[in-house]
């Protein structure tokens, strides 16, 4: 996959991705070393054997690095602020819904132009685009496995990047909890896509994974219904399964966790 991708594709407006191009220039001018298997037999503790090799990329918020502080599997985290949540700015803590009855005039351009409204004092989603042009830089760079810990808005980013989907519409993407979603090279080129719903087990507080579909996941395969005040995806048949009070099992956009 080209580093321009996706991502140079339907950017309207002043947006641009020519960065791109730049920052896979020099990396190809820096000699890799990619670790030895020597280097992935120990992890973090210099005693616990690892299973197998894995670069893992997490943002420096305390949560992400809550999820992949594995005691029983120390392996070493790059943390990383460009993958850090979209910067909301003065609204910081504020639910959409809130947002929505204090500030409508900027609601509404957010809902007409949810990818370049910019959120006061912080970032819109073309900023957050441009920040993570050195992340998928760095993962296709990779070897080996890799495992991205982040937030919903930039996860959004970057699987539309890998679903080559334009980027200008990731802030559609409802994204599944407790769910590893999985992008693998595919011969001649691009992602094949598959998705692994984690089940927590209450006795034990571990972690079972359950494959879905391994060969492959449409994005569309969940039947969709977005309120109209915040913006939230929701399953359609959630409501009549679980009751109405039982929470969403889709993240939803513009809602960073």
């Amino acid at each position: 996959t080209s580093m321009r991708g996706v991502m140079n594709q339907s950017m309207g407006r002043s947006f641009s991705f020519d960065g791109l191009a730049e920052l896979d220039k020099m990396h190809q001018e820096t000699p890799v070393h990619p670790p030895t298997q020597d280097e992935y037999q120990v992890g973090t503790d210099g005693v616990t054997p690892l299973p197998f090799p894995c670069h893992i990329m997490s943002s420096t918020m305390p949560r992400a690095r809550q999820t992949v502080d594995w005691e029983n599997i120390p392996y070493p985290v790059e943390m990383m602020s460009n993958l850090n949540p979209l910067d909301k700015g003065d609204f910081t803590g504020q639910e959409l819904e809130d947002i929505a009855l204090t500030h409508p005039d900027w609601y509404n351009e957010l809902v007409a132009d949810p990818f370049y409204t910019r959120f006061p004092g912080g970032e819109c989603y073309g900023d957050l685009t441009s920040r993570l042009e050195s992340i998928v830089v760095d993962i296709e760079q990779q070897v080996g496995p890799v495992l991205v810990v982040s937030h919903v808005s930039v996860l959004q980013v970057l699987v539309a990047y890998f679903r080559n989907t334009p980027v200008e519409d990731c802030t559609g993407i409802a994204l599944p909890l407790n769910t590893v979603l999985k992008f693998t090279p595919a011969k001649g080129g691009g992602w094949q896509e598959s998705q692994h719903r984690i089940l927590t087990s209450p006795s034990t507080s571990e972690c079972d994974l359950q494959s879905y579909d391994c060969l492959s996941v449409s994005p569309y395969s969940t039947p969709m219904i977005r309120t109209p005040v915040t913006s939230q995806m929701f399953p359609a048949n959630a409501g009549s399964s679980k009751g109405e009070s039982s929470p969403p099992e889709i993240i939803s956009p513009l809602g960073d966790h």
